[in-house]
């Protein structure tokens, strides 16, 4: 019985996850957060489709590469907060300006074929 509790629980944890993202206390750096409110968004995604496409990016790029895909997604933002918050954590990190161009790249491609996947 306990085994099937697990998955359950996990399940309606990860359910929550976009709405625990978008809540004001949590950090505007955060990629599910990014991802949320730069590309599900200004998209139009529904939360489903949202899940999904979050889903198929993350499982294809490792978490530091996420992560600086995810900023500089942010850095394109249109609040001017968020934007300034991303370069600075960008010229706080080390990878290099080719890197950040291929990542700028990749994640505009892994983008385009979630949404594609993951919506009707």
């Amino acid at each position: 019985m306990r085994t099937s509790f697990i998955p359950v629980l996990l399940y309606v944890a990860a359910a929550a996850a976009p709405a625990t993202a978008q809540q004001g206390g949590a950090d505007p750096l955060d990629p599910r957060r990014i991802f949320d409110g730069e590309i599900c968004q200004v998209d139009g995604l529904t939360a489903a489709e949202c899940d999904c496409a979050w889903q198929f990016v993350q499982g294809k790029l490792n978490a530091r590469d996420l992560r600086t895909a995810m900023l500089l997604t942010a850095a394109g933002s249109e609040s001017s907060d968020l934007a300034k918050k991303a370069d600075k954590a960008l010229d706080g990190s080390s990878v290099s300006d080719r890197r950040r161009d291929e990542l700028q790249s990749e994640i505009s491609a892994l983008t385009v074929e979630a949404e594609d996947r993951c919506s009707p």
